[in-house]
C-alpha cells in the first residue's frame, strides 16, 4: 500500500489542534505500516518536519505543488520541473485568460502534474488531504479529516474569512473525498445531518494526547512559571485554547470571580493559555477588569513544553465550551493528572464519559459550584484525578494509527471494511445533558 499524506500543517509556524492531529496520525501510521508499504509526506511551503518525522527513514518526503501562488509555467523547461510538459499553444492561450480563470488553471495544472510526480514508479492508493489546502490527487482514493461542522450550524461564532475557508473545505469533501475521518461520534452525526453525503463515508477516528503530557514528578517545581506569571501562592484554574466565542470564557471568568470573592478562596486565579482569536472583545474587556485583582492571567500562546508544565501546575482544568467536536485539551489535562470540569455540550460527554465533572455551559453557578468543590474537597479532587487518568489511557495515537491504517487498507482493496464507529467513543453517559453532581 502506498499512502500520500499532505502535511503542510507540520511545517507551518502555527501549532494548533490540526498540527497535533496530523502529527499524531502520521506517527501512529508509522507503527502499523508493513515493510512493503510506502508513506509519502508532501507539503508546501518548504520547511522542517517535527523531529520524530524528520529523521524517520521509512518516510519519503516531497515538496508539494505551489498552488498558493498564481503561477503558470512559461516554457517547457519550467513545466518539466513539475513532472510533465505543457503544450506551447496552451501557454499562449493562458496568457489571455481572465485572472480568476488563470488562477484556477494554475491550481489544477500544478496539482495534476504533482500527482504524476508522486505516482512515479508506484501509484498511490490513498491520499490524505490537508487541513489547510485542498486539492485533488489523481488516481488515488482521497480521504480528509473533519473536526466539526460548526460554521454551518453556528456561523455567528466565526468571521467571514473563517466561513469562506470552511466552505472551500466542504466543497472539497463533497467533490473529492470517498473517506471522511471524524474525530467523534458527535461530529459524525452532525456531518451526516448537514452534508449531502452517504453515511457510510464517515469513519470515527478519535484523537489522543501526546506522551509529554504526563502527571507531575514529585521532584518537579514550578518557580519559573510562578515568577513569570505571578502565580506564587495561588491555586490555578486553567483553560486552554484560542480566545473565540464558542469557548464561553466570559461565563468562566464570572464563575471564578464568584469563587475568588469568598475570602477563603481569594488565592484562586484563572489562567487562560491561548492566543487572541476573533470576536472576543467581550472576553478581553472582562479580562482587563479581573487582571488588577490578580484573579486572571493571560499567557498568550505557549509552546508544548510550557503547556505540559502548566497542566501539571494547575489545580483544576476547565473546558466549558458551548460546543467541541472533540476537546483534545481535556484529554491532555486528564493524562497530566488534573481533575477536569467540562461542559455537557458537543462531543465532550462521549470523550470524558464519567471521568470529569460535567456542567451546563450556560450556568455560571454550576461552573462555580463544580470548580469550588474540586478546589476545597481533596477526596473528590483525587477521585476525579483517578478517573481522568484511567479514561485518558483509553486513547492513544497507536490506536488511532491502527484505525486509520485499517481504513486505508480497506480503501486500497487490501483488507476488510472496518466499522464506521469505535467502542471507545460510544453513547454519552446517562444524564450527560444535565449538570452532574460529584
Amino acid at each position: 500500500m502506498k499512502l500520500v499524506v499532505e502535511s503542510t500543517e507540520l511545517v507551518t509556524p502555527e501549532r494548533a489542534g490540526v498540527y497535533t492531529a496530523r502529527l499524531g496520525i502520521v506517527l501512529g501510521l508509522l507503527e502499523h505500516l508493513a515493510p512493503e508499504d510506502e508513506l509519502v509526506l508532501t507539503h508546501w511551503p518548504v520547511g522542517r518536519l517535527p523531529d520524530p518525522l524528520d529523521a524517520a527513514p521509512s518516510i519519503r518526503r516531497l515538496i508539494g505543488p505551489r498552488h498558493r501562488t498564481p503561477y503558470f509555467p512559461r516554457n517547457l523547461v519550467t513545466a518539466r520541473r513539475f513532472g510533465g510538459t505543457v503544450p506551447v499553444q496552451l501557454i499562449k492561450v493562458a496568457c489571455s485568460w481572465p485572472e480568476a480563470v488563470y488562477r484556477r488553471a494554475t491550481y489544477r495544472l500544478h496539482t495534476h502534474l504533482f500527482s504524476r510526480r508522486v505516482n512515479r514508479g508506484r501509484a498511490a492508493d490513498v491520499f490524505l488531504s490537508s487541513e489547510m489546502d485542498y486539492y485533488r490527487f489523481a488516481g488515488a482514493t482521497t480521504a480528509a479529516f473533519l473536526h466539526d461542522v460548526l460554521p454551518l450550524e453556528h456561523p455567528e461564532w466565526f468571521t467571514a474569512a473563517n466561513r469562506r475557508n470552511y466552505m472551500r473545505k466542504l466543497r472539497h469533501l463533497v467533490r473529492d473525498c470517498a473517506i471522511i475521518l471524524t474525530n467523534s461520534e458527535q461530529t459524525r452525526r452532525d456531518a451526516i445531518r448537514c452534508l449531502p453525503l452517504p453515511p457510510d463515508r464517515y469513519f470515527v477516528t478519535p484523537l489522543a494526547a501526546r506522551p509529554h503530557f504526563h502527571p507531575a514528578d514529585p521532584s518537579e517545581t514550578y518557580e519559573d512559571l510562578d515568577r513569570r506569571w505571578g502565580l506564587t501562592g495561588r491555586r490555578v484554574v486553567l483553560a486552554v485554547g484560542t480566545l473565540e466565542p464558542r469557548k464561553n470564557l466570559v461565563r468562566l471568568m464570572e464563575a471564578v470571580d464568584r469563587i475568588a470573592a469568598d475570602p477563603r478562596s481569594s488565592d484562586v486565579c484563572l489562567v487562560l493559555a491561548g492566543e487572541v482569536g476573533w470576536s472576543c472583545d467581550d472576553v478581553l474587556a472582562r479580562a482587563r477588569r479581573m487582571e488588577p485583582s490578580r484573579r486572571l492571567v493571560r499567557t498568550g500562546f505557549v509552546d508544548d513544553a510550557t503547556l505540559a508544565r502548566l497542566y501539571r501546575r494547575a489545580d483544576v482544568f476547565t473546558c466549558v465550551s458551548l460546543y467541541e467536536g472533540f476537546g483534545l485539551p481535556v484529554l491532555e489535562a486528564m493524562q497530566s493528572g488534573v481533575p477536569v470540569v467540562c461542559s455537557n455540550a458537543g462531543a465532550l460527554p462521549e470523550v470524558v464519559a464519567d471521568a470529569a465533572w460535567l456542567v451546563d455551559p450556560v450556568s455560571v453557578s454550576a461552573m462555580a459550584r463544580a470548580i469550588g468543590t474540586l478546589l476545597e474537597d481533596r477526596s473528590i479532587w483525587y477521585e476525579y484525578r483517578r478517573r481522568g487518568a484511567a479514561r485518558a489511557r483509553a486513547f492513544s495515537w497507536s490506536f488511532t494509527g491502527r484505525r486509520v491504517s485499517d481504513i486505508f487498507r480497506w480503501a486500497a482493496g487490501q483488507g476488510p471494511r472496518p466499522d464506521n464507529s469505535v467502542a471507545v467513543l460510544g453513547a454519552a453517559p446517562s444524564g450527560a445533558r444535565q449538570p452532574l453532581a460529584a
